[in-house]
């Protein structure tokens, strides 16, 4: 029921939190403009990604396109009565899966926030392989659609997390 404000330290979007958190388990949510994989360019528009993580697990999590497809389906699962780091691992497996991706294959997977668009890491990779899939989507149909590519990418984005959030898939 807190909320706590920060601000992104560079162009990475990293954070810290200046108070203590007194919970475990938070809702991370992260306002504005993306560099788009594909360009190298700066979005147009902000967008909104979010992120359920465990701060016991990771004191530094990220906020990324995966993260944002997996909050939902994290709640949703808890929900249905399993526990944090049961929703989060069957989660993340759908979540990759979603984008072909087989969790199981991916060498030292730790989780969805603990991944870096700049890293080098196995599950590194996975996140720019999503990222560049997603951005190319939303390229293609911000054309057609006569829109702008961070207007598809929260399009994508929400229907994706929602289908998810219920199925587990798409």
């Amino acid at each position: 029921g807190k909320t706590y404000l920060a601000q992104t330290a560079d162009d990475l979007g990293n954070f810290t939190v200046a108070s203590t958190v007194n919970s475990n388990l938070v809702e991370l949510l992260g306002m504005g403009y993306y560099m788009d994989e594909l360009t190298g360019s700066l979005s147009t528009s902000p967008i909104t990604l979010s992120a359920i993580a465990d701060l016991t697990v990771d004191q530094t999590p990220t906020i990324n396109i995966l993260t944002t497809l997996q909050a939902p389906r994290v709640k949703n699962l808890i929900l249905q009565g399993k526990s944090y780091s049961e929703a989060l691992e069957q989660s993340q497996t759908e979540v990759l899966s979603a984008f072909g991706i087989d969790s199981s294959k991916i060498d030292s997977l730790q989780s969805l926030y603990a991944m870096s668009i700049n890293g080098t890491s196995d599950q590194d990779s996975a996140l720019l392989a999503a990222s560049t899939i997603l951005a190319k989507m939303s390229t293609i149909s911000a054309t057609a659609n006569s829109s702008s590519q961070a207007a598809e990418m929260s399009y994508y984005l929400s229907r994706m997390a929602a289908e998810i959030a219920t199925s587990g898939s798409l």
